[in-house]
């Protein structure tokens, strides 16, 4: 920027700040927009990338069987659907079925010293082939020991347990124990660390406790299945949907079950998000543009108030280039003002939203990103909104006659 254009900069803002109140209510419209696109932008990558690392572990070899219609934390599923050993065993007969684990998970009441949470709990079994199943998808022990068979109120935890930034508050360590339910729980183990919240905060105990626990008899929450090396995943995902729905007795297309490979339900999750944030940045653009026609109407306001000082400038040699300047520097200052206090407020609705998601359901199952482009493709539209809007009076405030201008 040369010694003119800085000198016509500061006018901009000088004019900026003499109209304050105007100014604040003008960049309204752009902030209100800003806010929404990024708070929705980092929540939409922030849930895409917990998707993508929840299922990276599961791996190409295996697939998830579900009770139809689950949605929330996991066993929480309202509808009738249930998944029980009968479907286990169906399963395990399909041809290119290796092995077969399955799990129990249902929240409850946690408490470990003076503090109560609600937590995850999982119940896992024990036998050989399940394990190296479980161990496969990240319950690995790092310090103590795993779940045993026979092990009755005794629980491993995740890693982020055994750190002092977790719920608690507290280091948990193998020689303490916790509450679930209000039953005390030894703990025997402690997992290693994985970089996956749900199993970084998971607590632990065996299957058949944890059926006792929440009264499921002989009810799982969720299937996982590994593949035979070298069997494609659609295709015995498909004779597993097939034999399911015979055991069944459902017609196709009625399924009360769900039958999900890993790369399925990324590609799915992920063009949801992006509908819904596509969806949403449209709504959030026509409060852009309501901002933009917002400065617009204030540049023009600002030049039926400032006519004679833009005559005054004119005479004494002010050229049609310097006024529209003044008038792009003043709507472009107040669509970048606007826009990074719409990052600001963006960055907190998000944060605000993480905590609201931890407080009813569970922390570090949201957590928003900030991704950099994010931030810099913001701050320039913003500006380029401002500017665009603010075009057409700077044009006309260069076109004013300036003896014109000093006789109003």
């Amino acid at each position: 920027m040369n010694k003119m254009n800085l000198e016509l900069f500061k006018i901009a803002l000088k004019n900026i700040k003499e109209r304050r109140l105007r100014s604040w209510l003008t960049m309204i419209g752009i902030f209100i927009g800003i806010t929404a696109v990024v708070s929705l932008i980092s929540l939409g990558e922030g849930l895409s990338n917990a998707v993508n690392e929840q299922f990276k572990f599961l791996g190409t070899d295996k697939i998830t069987i579900t009770p139809a219609g689950l949605q929330g934390p996991p066993g929480s599923n309202t509808g009738n659907a249930k998944l029980t050993q009968q479907d286990i065993d169906v399963i395990e007969k399909v041809r290119g079925v290796k092995a077969v684990s399955y799990r129990v998970m249902q929240t409850a009441n946690v408490k470990f010293k003076d503090t109560t949470k609600f937590r995850l709990v999982a119940g896992l079994p024990t036998d050989p082939s399940s394990a190296e199943i479980t161990e496969s998808v990240g319950f690995r022990i790092e310090t103590g020991r795993k779940i045993q068979d026979g092990d009755k109120y005794k629980v491993m935890i995740g890693n982020d347990y055994a750190e002092e930034d977790n719920p608690f508050k507290q280091t948990i360590t193998t020689k303490d124990h916790i509450y679930i339910n209000d039953e005390r729980y030894d703990v025997v183990g402690i997992m290693k660390k994985l970089g996956n919240a749900l199993i970084d905060r998971a607590i632990v105990v065996h299957i058949d406790h944890a059926k006792e626990i929440f009264d499921l008899e002989d009810e799982v929450s969720v299937i996982i299945v590994q593949i035979n090396e070298g069997e494609d995943t659609e295709t015995v995902a498909e004779r597993i949907e097939r034999k399911m729905r015979n055991d069944r007795d459902l017609e196709e297309g009625k399924e009360d079950f769900e039958v999900i490979i890993p790369t399925q339900i990324i590609e799915t999750f992920n063009n949801v998000i992006d509908i819904i944030v596509y969806i949403i940045v449209g709504i959030a653009g026509i409060s852009l543009v309501v901002g933009g026609i917002g400065i617009m109407n204030t540049m023009y306001t600002s030049i039926l108030e400032r006519r004679k000082e833009i005559g005054i400038m004119k005479a004494i040699g002010a050229k049609n280039s310097d006024i529209a300047s003044i008038f792009l520097f003043e709507s472009g200052i107040l669509g970048s003002v606007g826009g990074i206090i719409g990052i600001i407020l963006g960055f907190f609705l998000a944060y605000l939203t993480e905590l609201v998601v931890a407080f009813l359901w569970m922390e570090g199952v949201l957590l928003a990103h900030y991704p950099v482009w994010l931030v810099i493709g913001m701050l320039i539209f913003s500006f380029l909104v401002g500017t665009f809007f603010g075009t057409f009076p700077a044009l006309r405030a260069a076109k004013l006659n300036p003896i014109e201008a000093l006789r109003k």
